[in-house]
């Protein structure tokens, strides 16, 4: 009787970093694909998340600028992807599958209000 107890301890143990993981690579997974601003400027920007935790980012004037990323709770971590230095950490946050919401990607003034980007999948 114990060790059917141990035995099914011992597999719960084994079992939930895996199930814990699982949702960080759900995220992750989620996010691939095109997605274009909605809101406050609708198609001003757009984003393109690849595998490999690449983030495109095409301004409305077509300049592009490559990020690594990497998703937290309720954070994207960005690091520029290049010869130059820089990384951020700004809130991120899914409303639903196809669309999420983010802020201070654009320059601001740190003593105004975030303004909060809104992005829907193509």
């Amino acid at each position: 009787m114990k060790f059917q107890y141990l035995q099914k301890f011992f597999l719960l143990l084994f079992f939930l970093p895996l199930i814990s993981c699982t949702n960080d690579m759900d995220d992750e997974a989620s996010i691939l694909g095109a997605w274009v601003e909605t809101a406050p400027v609708e198609g001003r920007t757009q984003l393109y998340f690849s595998p490999g935790n690449h983030l495109t980012m095409v301004k409305e004037d077509g300049h592009t600028e490559e990020f690594i990323y990497r998703l937290g709770e309720k954070t994207i971590f960005i690091t520029i992807d290049g010869p130059t230095e820089g990384s951020s950490e700004l809130y991120f946050e899914f409303i639903n599958n196809n669309k999420f919401k983010i802020d201070k990607l654009y320059p601001y003034i740190p003593e105004a209000e975030p303004i909060i980007l809104i992005f829907e999948r193509q």
